[in-house]
């Protein structure tokens, strides 16, 4: 479980941009820039910021699982936290992104 904590942040956006490809039934396989990094170059954030905000999200995630780990909380309670957080990120990205491709 610890293992998902520490790869959250490309497992999270590979989940959203495949639910949302899903939801505007087009091929989950079929690529375009629905990933996080080109929401935020649209957005016209520098990719140095990106990058630099991605790997301390994913530091922060690790480290979450990493505390889980170490004070001894279950692998079941880490687990569902995980699926928590996965689930609010999903349903919040997928439809964000739905939504504004809906709009061009």
């Amino acid at each position: 479980v610890t293992f998902l904590w520490i790869t959250a942040v490309p497992l999270f956006d590979f989940f959203a941009v495949t639910i949302g490809r899903i939801r505007q039934r087009r091929s989950p396989l079929k690529g375009d820039r629905q990933h996080i990094h080109h929401y935020f170059q649209d957005k016209g954030i520098d990719s140095c910021y990106i990058v630099i905000g991605l790997a301390g999200l994913s530091g922060l995630l690790s480290a979450i699982g990493l505390g889980l780990f170490y004070t001894n909380v279950s692998d079941g309670i880490s687990f569902i936290l995980f699926l928590l957080l996965l689930v609010s990120y999903v349903l919040i990205f997928s439809r964000k992104r739905t939504s504004e491709k809906k709009r061009i």
